[in-house]
């Protein structure tokens, strides 16, 4: 809830993550609305301009969250598995070939793999996560993931 830890935290990223091809597009995983009226920013979103700007690519808002989901945080392991079944849907319908997501934490994946299976539905061949921590259901990941 600080957003200029933003810039700091995504020199991180920036600095750890692989060398990407040409057409590589960064896509911020969405907050529901209330989330964000809540917190007034996106941290991925802030994460995902700075990665951007560092390492020359773009930022497309490509998902949407359709529904809340309520916190993860306070979810146990199995609930966490299915909170978010069809949580997200791409906004576009030519969507780019490559796609790195990008989030502030990865706990058990799941966000990440829903906002993945959104994303080739709608015909993305490749997609990546970026983030900055994992939580201790993730202690043997690395903190960049690739998918």
């Amino acid at each position: 809830r600080i957003p200029v830890l933003g810039n700091e935290l995504a020199h991180l990223i920036a600095g750890a993550a692989p060398a990407t091809g040409d057409g590589v597009v960064l896509c911020p995983v969405p907050l529901h609305w209330v989330r964000r009226f809540q917190r007034g920013f996106n941290q991925s979103e802030l994460l995902a301009r700075v990665v951007a700007r560092e390492r020359g690519l773009t930022v497309v808002p490509l998902l949407k969250r359709t529904r809340w989901t309520g916190s993860q945080m306070k979810r146990c392991r199995a609930d966490r598995l299915t909170a978010m079944d069809g949580a997200f849907r791409c906004l576009i319908a030519d969507a780019p070939r490559h796609v790195v997501l990008i989030d502030d934490l990865s706990t058990t994946g799941t966000t990440l793999d829903r906002c993945a299976q959104a994303l080739k539905a709608s015909g993305v061949e490749r997609v990546d996560a970026w983030v900055v921590a994992h939580d201790h259901f993730m202690r043997d990941k690395p903190a960049v993931f690739l998918s």
